[in-house]
């Protein structure tokens, strides 16, 4: 799995050249872009509902791969809310079996947070 990963990296850095894997990516995209444009769908025709909650929540993900920074901006930032609010951190963890199986989320209160 790695060195398939390593490959479409390389491929998509420009590094190798791979005709078959951007065709592959550039048909995958169009599915995920469908996939997301019908969601979207979705919500703006009220098909699925928007769960609100009573609190403030901030979401960071999807930025990208590792490597990012997002755990010390995360860090940094909890740091920073600490004085003005109760906060706690959701977090399935990054490449966790969570995604593999699904499973509990991992709950980082304020106390723990350094």
């Amino acid at each position: 799995m790695i060195l398939a990963q390593s490959y479409i990296v390389d491929v998509i850095e420009g590094r190798k050249k791979g005709a078959w894997v951007k065709g592959a990516l550039w048909a995958a995209s169009g599915l995920f872009e469908m996939g997301v444009r019908l969601r979207n769908l979705a919500f703006d025709r009220q098909w699925l509902k928007v769960k609100r909650i009573d609190i403030p929540v901030v979401s960071i993900g999807n930025i990208i791969a590792g490597g990012a920074g997002k755990t010390a901006f995360i860090r940094r930032l909890a740091k920073d809310l600490q004085g003005l609010a109760k906060v706690s951190i959701l977090t399935r963890g990054y490449r966790s079996e969570i995604e593999k199986v699904g499973g509990s989320l991992h709950l980082i209160e304020q106390s723990r947070i350094t």
